[in-house]
């Protein structure tokens, strides 16, 4: 890490990305989440956004996350269930799944941290797969109407080489 006043230490691979809304998602399948801006990144990483992937120019262990919403599309699709994977090198690392007991969900959040190992030019992808009780596609929202929440993200930081 590089040092900078008073002992401040900065990461020398950091990235933060958000997104709008992806619309027509197909239920049931995995979708890479696509990412539309770099908010900020350090030069330990690349940042893919043609491709929607962040790839590590350092080896280390690195905690990722991301959060997003999710909203069946057509008015009275309620959602049934939501998946958020991370993705390294094209194989599914890990995933966090939210089941809901009631039919009256719609705009959910979703979020997923994770600390991992990345080799040098390792690769990290966001997917998401959701259900929803009628209907056959949802979209990826970057906000709520009411506001609890904002600013869909995919996140990720150095923190040991």
């Amino acid at each position: 890490m590089e040092q900078v006043n008073k002992g401040v230490s900065i990461p020398e691979a950091v990235w933060n990305l958000t997104k709008s809304d992806q619309t027509g998602v197909t239920e049931n399948v995995d979708t890479k989440v696509t990412w539309d801006a770099i908010d900020s990144q350090s030069m330990g990483v690349h940042i893919d956004l043609s491709n929607n992937r962040v790839i590590a120019l350092r080896g280390g262990t690195y905690l990722v996350g991301a959060h997003m919403g999710l909203d069946p599309d057509g008015g009275s699709a309620k959602q049934d269930d939501t998946t958020c994977k991370i993705f390294k090198n094209g194989s599914e690392i890990v995933s966090v799944n939210h089941e809901y007991e009631t039919t009256n969900i719609y705009q959910q959040p979703i979020g997923i941290v994770y600390k991992m190992s990345l080799k040098a030019n390792d690769y990290i992808e966001i997917y998401i797969n959701g259900s929803v009780s009628s209907g056959s596609a949802y979209s990826i929202i970057s906000s709520r109407v009411d506001g609890k929440f904002e600013d869909a993200r995919f996140i990720g930081v150095l923190i040991d080489d």
